[in-house]
């Protein structure tokens, strides 16, 4: 009886920690899907607005774009001669993510980009 107590309870020990390490890399599986939709979202938003200072805006513009893994909401602001300031607020299921982006249409380049997760 106290042969067979103990093994079960070495079984069961190991099965709680067999468990535990499961959970542990299905959450940080989770996480890094989560941060890999966020970027898939930053670079498609930035791409897009982008696209769209490239074509000549004189007034200040914003909109939403909506994608199956999250959102992206945008403000474009002519800050000069060509030169725009991008604000992105990313949207998952589970982060929000801010971006700000300067841009030169003339010099077809990013200037400065800063990040809020």
């Amino acid at each position: 009886m106290p042969i067979s107590l103990v093994f079960f309870t070495v079984i069961f020990v190991i099965c709680l920690i067999a468990a535990s390490s499961f959970k542990n890399d299905s959450n940080y599986h989770a996480l890094q899907m989560n941060g890999l939709r966020s970027s898939f979202l930053l670079n498609t938003g930035t791409k897009e607005a982008i696209r769209l200072a490239d074509g000549g805006l004189s007034r200040e513009t914003n909109g939403e774009w909506l994608y199956y893994n999250g959102t992206i909401k945008y403000e474009i602001i002519p800050r000069g001669d060509r030169v725009y300031q991008i604000i992105l607020k990313i949207s998952t299921d589970q982060t929000v993510r801010e971006s700000s982006i300067t841009y030169s249409a003339a010099k077809q380049k990013v200037v400065n980009m800063s990040e809020n997760l």
